[in-house]
């Protein structure tokens, strides 16, 4: 009869151990989506970021040279997947809109697309800072002696966060 409790117990303890795995592995995979989806919006959101900067460009708003510097980073930075020209791009718009009179005056002539850069900006900054977030929580969990030890991350790539100057200019926040 004890060894029929023995045996219960180590079946209970194998099915708790076995689910708590499973719920950590199925954890760890929520995460890794998440990661995915954050960069799948981070990517989305630089790209839209690029679009409007080529529309006000384009638009006849700026002065030549300044239309120039922000279609070319613009361009640059829809052109690679890298966030050196992404970082470009936010150091060109500091540039162009550092000065206040500047900002007004476009504000003046074009307004939607003002307001339309200004969000576009703030939208890659929360896209970086959630997909960042998501791949924190997932190097956390894959840090735990569980996960390394019985592999339970799989063939999964380490997730890598992004990092990139993503300040907008100072002086599209306000009217």
């Amino acid at each position: 009869m004890t060894g029929l409790w023995v045996a219960l117990a180590v079946v209970l303890l194998v099915v708790v151990v076995g689910a708590w795995f499973s719920w950590t592995a199925t954890r760890l995979d929520q995460l890794h989506h998440r990661v995915d989806l954050g960069r799948e919006s981070l990517n989305t959101q630089l790209a839209l970021r690029s679009g409007v900067v080529l529309e006000l460009a384009g638009s006849g708003v700026l002065d030549d040279p300044e239309a120039v510097l922000l279609s070319d980073a613009a361009q640059r930075a829809r052109r690679t997947t890298e966030t050196q020209a992404e970082s470009g791009l936010s150091r060109v718009l500091r540039a162009v809109f550092a000065s206040p009179e500047t900002v007004a005056t476009v504000r003046a002539q074009a307004p939607d697309l003002v307001d339309e850069l200004a969000a576009a900006c703030h939208k890659v900054e929360l896209a970086r800072r959630f997909h960042n977030d998501h791949v924190t929580s997932a190097r956390a969990l894959r840090s735990r002696r569980r996960v390394r030890w019985f592999h339970l991350s799989g063939h999964a790539p380490e997730p890598t966060t992004v990092d990139l100057d993503d300040v907008p200019p100072a002086g599209l926040d306000g009217p």
